[in-house]
């Protein structure tokens, strides 16, 4: 068993609560060793990027839009 597994929290302090919160968020934002995402994550979000530019990168003359729409709408 851990200490974290024994550490009876509700016995603290707010003031060491909130000490213990930032120790905790001190040490994850630290870079260690195995931080770095997967490639696969980093081509998931290429993949993502190059789907929205290919969306939205199509655009129409709003003139030739609102002839589109009016002749397709009742």
């Amino acid at each position: 068993m851990s200490t974290v597994d024994t550490l009876d929290i509700s016995r603290l302090s707010v003031t060491e609560r909130v000490a213990l919160m930032e120790r905790l968020w001190e040490a994850l934002s630290t870079p260690n060793e195995g931080s770095e995402p997967p490639e696969w994550h980093a081509q998931v979000l290429r993949d993502r990027e190059a789907e929205w530019a290919q969306r939205h990168s199509a655009s129409e003359d709003w003139e030739a839009a609102k002839t589109e729409l009016r002749r397709t709408l009742p």
